[in-house]
C-alpha cells in the first residue's frame, strides 16, 4: 500500500490521492494499536518530526490562503507521516523486502524511460516521469545510494555471483539516466554523497572491487552520455548560465519577500502568488511557481521556526550517519542505513538549488529511510514504541476515526471538484444516468462543504455573474440586486482564492460590463480600485491591465486607454499576454471598424493558459502566425504609421 503511495506522487497533481492511499496505510499499521492504548514513538527525530507535522497543520489554519496551504501541507507531510507510521508495522523486515524490490524495479524503469527520451529525440533533457529534469536527477539520487549501498555490502558468500552482475547493470542504467538529466545540482549532491558513502562502508568485504567496479560504470555512463549529447549540451549551455543568474534573481526577490512577512511567512506554498510583486525585471526564463531553493521559500512561506525545525532534523540525520560510519566494520543492517541516511541527505543538499522535497513521493520515501533507518539502528538511538493508556479502546478508536473520516472526506470532495474541471468520462457518465444533472448542483455542495475550494467557487462565481441579465425575468430590480451580490462574493472570494488576481480582473470586467445598474460613475470607480488593488499583487497580469483599460475606454478617454496598453506591453513576460494586450490595442485603435481575424485571434488567446515559460513549439508557431495576422490587419487599415 504504502508502494501505491509511493506511485501516486510522482504525479505532481495527484497529491489528494497520494494522502489518500498514505492515510490508509497509516490506518492499516496503526488500527490494531489502539486496542492496547495510544500509540507513541520515542527519539529524538521521532519527536522532530512530530513537531514538523504539527507546525505544517498549524500553518493552514492560520493561512489566508487555507487551500493552497493545504495542498502543500499534504506534499510536505509525506516525510513525518511516513517516518512515524513506519515505526508500528508489524513485519518490518517482510514489508522492507517488498520496497527494495519496488525500488529495483522502478529504478530500471525510471532510468529505461530517461534514457529513451534522449535517445528518441524527445527531449534535450532526461525527466523520466516527472516534469523538471532537475528533479529527476534529484530522485534518481534518492534510490542510487541506498541500492549502493546494498551493491557495495552484499554478502555474497553463500550466493552465485549473477546478483552481483544484475545489480551493477540496474546501477549502470542509473548512472546512463542521471547524466543524461544533466543536472549540475544533482551532480553537486552525487558526488557529495558517493564520498561519504565510499568512506562509510570503505572496510566492507569485498569493498574496493564494487567500489572500483561502481566507479568505472558510472565514469564510462558519463562519458557516452557526453558524447551522445554533446549537441545537445550545447543546446542547453546558454539555457543553464542563464538559469544560475535567474536563481540569482530568483533568490533576491525571495529575501525581499522574507523582509516584508519576517515571522510568519506569506503562507504556506503562497510562495508563487506574492512573487509577481518582488520579482526582478531581468528575471523572465521561469514560470514563477518555485525560489528554486526550498529552504528559502519555506523561510519565506512560514518563517524561520520551520528553517529551525527542517535543519534539527536533518543535523540529527547527520549525527546518526556519523556514528554509523565511524563503525566501518559494521553488519549489514548498519550499511542499509548507512546507504538510506545518505540518500536523504544527498536531496537535501539539492534541494539547496531546486525545488525537491515539493514532490509528495520523495517527501514519502525520505520518511520512510529515516524510519527504516531508526529500526536498524535500534539498539543504539533508543527508538521505540511505547503504548499509553489513555481511555477506553473504543473512545481511541471513535477519536482516531474521526479524524481519518474527516480527512477522508476532503480529500474525496477535493477529487470530486477536479472532474468538475474538465470533461471527465465520469460526468458524462453521470450525465447519460441523470440527464438533468449540471455541474453547478455538484459545485454548489462541494462549495458548501469545502468553501475554499477553487473550481466549484469559480463555477458558483461563473453562474452568478451569467444571470445577471436573466434576473430581469423576476422584476426590475433584479439584476441590481444579483449584481450587488455577485461582486460581494467575488470581494469575499479574493482574500483567500488561489486565483485572486483573475477573480479581481473578473471582478472589474462585471462593474464596467453591468456599470449602467449602479449609480453614474460608482461602477467605474469600484472597478478601478479593484483593479490596483489585483495590480499590486501581480504588476504584469494581463487581464487586469486590460480591465484598467476597458476603464479608460468606458469613460470615453480613448487614448488613456491606449496608453495605458502601449505601456504595459513591453514590460509584459507571457507571449500569450503579450499578443492578448497587442490584439485588443488594434481592435480599439482601428475602431469601429470590425476585423474577424482580430476577433477570432483575441478568442484563441483568450482560451490559452498565461505561461511565461516552456511554451511548446507549437504554441510559438501560433503566437509568429498571430504577429502576422496582425501586421496584415494593419496593412490592410492603412494605420501603419499610428503604431509605437
Amino acid at each position: 500500500m504504502i508502494g501505491l503511495a509511493i506511485l501516486a506522487g510522482i504525479d505532481y497533481y495527484a497529491v489528494a490521492w497520494t494522502a489518500l492511499i498514505l492515510l490508509a496505510w497509516v490506518a492499516w499499521v496503526v488500527w490494531p494499536r489502539l486496542a492496547s492504548g495510544v500509540p507513541f514513538v520515542h527519539g529524538y527525530l521521532p519527536a522532530v518530526a512530530g513537531f514538523w507535522l504539527v507546525w505544517l497543520v498549524a500553518h493552514v489554519w492560520i493561512s489566508d490562503t487555507p487551500y493552497l496551504s493545504w495542498f502543500y501541507a499534504w506534499t510536505l507531510a509525506g516525510l513525518p507521516i511516513a517516518l512515524l507510521a513506519w515505526q508500528f508495522v508489524r513485519e518490518p523486515e517482510g514489508t522492507w523486502r517488498w520496497i527494495e524490490r519496488g525500488l529495483w524495479a522502478g529504478a530500471t524503469i525510471g532510468a529505461i524511460q530517461g534514457i529513451w527520451q534522449i535517445a528518441s529525440g524527445e527531449s534535450v533533457r532526461a525527466h523520466g516521469p516527472l516534469v523538471d529534469p532537475n528533479a529527476y536527477a534529484g530522485a534518481l539520487n534518492l534510490i542510487f545510494f541506498p541500492l549502493a549501498a546494498a551493491f557495495l555490502a552484499r554478502d555474497d558468500s553463500r550466493k552465485s555471483h549473477r546478483g552481483v552482475w544484475i545489480q551493477a547493470g540496474i546501477l549502470f542504467l542509473l548512472a546512463l539516466a542521471f547524466f543524461s538529466a544533466n543536472s549540475r545540482g544533482g551532480m553537486i549532491a552525487w558526488l557529495m554523497g558517493l564520498c561519504v558513502l565510499l568512506f562509510a562502508l570503505r572496510k566492507r568485504p569485498g569493498f574496493w572491487f564494487r567500489a572500483m567496479l561502481l566507479l568505472t560504470m558510472w565514469a564510462v555512463a558519463a562519458g557516452i552520455m557526453y558524447l551522445y549529447t554533446a549537441y545537445n549540451l550545447l543546446q542547453v549551455a546558454s539555457f543553464q548560465d542563464e538559469s544560475v543568474s535567474a536563481r540569482v534573481y530568483l533568490w533576491r526577490s525571495s529575501w525581499m519577500m522574507i523582509q516584508a512577512n519576517p515571522w510568519l511567512g506569506t503562507g504556506l506554498g503562497t510562495w508563487s502568488l506574492h512573487y509577481p510583486a518582488f520579482r526582478d525585471h531581468r528575471e523572465w526564463s521561469t514560470a514563477g511557481y518555485y525560489a528554486h531553493n526550498d529552504y528559502l521559500q519555506l523561510l519565506a512561506e512560514t518563517g524561520p521556526l520551520t528553517l529551525v525545525i527542517l535543519f534539527s532534523f536533518l543535523m540529527l540525520v547527520v549525527h546518526k550517519l556519523w556514528k554509523l560510519a565511524r563503525q566501518a566494520e559494521g553488519g549489514q543492517a548498519d550499511a542499509e542505513a548507512i546507504g538510506l541516511l545518505v540518500g536523504v541527505l544527498a536531496v537535501a543538499t539539492h534541494a539547496f538549488v531546486n525545488f525537491i522535497f515539493y514532490h509528495a513521493f520523495i517527501s514519502i520515501l525520505c520518511g520512510l529511510y529515516v524510519g527504516r533507518s531508526l529500526q536498524l539502528c535500534n539498539g543504539m538511538s533508543g527508538v521505540r514504541l511505547r503504548i499509553i493508556p489513555v481511555a477506553t479502546a473504543l473512545s481511541r478508536k471513535m477519536i482516531i476515526g474521526t479524524v481519518f473520516f474527516v480527512l477522508v472526506l476532503q480529500l474525496l470532495l477535493h477529487e470530486a471538484a477536479r472532474l468538475l474541471n474538465c470533461d471527465h468520462p465520469v460526468i458524462s457518465a453521470i450525465h447519460r444516468i441523470y440527464p438533468s444533472f449540471t455541474e453547478l448542483e455538484a459545485a454548489r455542495f462541494i462549495h458548501a462543504m469545502r468553501p475554499q475550494e477553487p473550481i466549484p467557487r469559480n463555477i458558483v462565481l461563473r453562474y452568478m455573474s451569467e444571470s445577471i441579465a436573466d434576473a430581469a425575468l423576476l422584476g426590475p430590480d433584479m439584476p441590481k440586486a444579483v449584481l450587488i451580490e455577485s461582486i460581494e462574493a467575488y470581494s469575499h472570494a479574493r482574500k483567500s482564492a488561489v486565483n485572486r488576481t483573475q477573480l479581481g480582473a473578473e471582478q472589474a470586467m462585471l462593474l464596467i460590463r453591468h456599470r449602467g445598474l449602479l449609480p453614474t460613475g460608482e461602477a467605474l470607480q469600484r472597478a478601478e480600485e479593484v483593479v490596483f488593488q489585483t495590480l499590486k499583487l501581480d504588476p504584469r497580469h494581463a487581464e487586469s491591465i486590460l480591465a484598467l483599460a476597458e476603464i479608460q475606454f468606458a469613460r470615453g478617454e480613448t487614448v488613456k486607454g491606449l496608453n495605458i496598453l502601449v505601456q504595459a506591453i513591453p514590460h509584459i513576460f507571457s507571449m500569450r499576454d503579450r499578443r492578448l494586450l497587442e490584439v485588443v490595442y488594434l481592435q480599439r485603435l482601428l475602431a469601429p471598424a470590425k476585423y474577424p481575424a482580430l476577433d477570432s485571434l483575441e478568442k484563441k488567446l483568450r482560451q490559452m493558459p498565461s505561461v511565461v515559460f516552456g511554451s511548446e513549439s507549437s504554441d510559438a508557431v501560433f503566437f509568429a502566425k498571430a504577429e502576422k495576422t496582425m501586421y496584415e490587419v494593419l496593412r490592410q487599415s492603412g494605420r501603419m504609421e499610428q503604431v509605437p
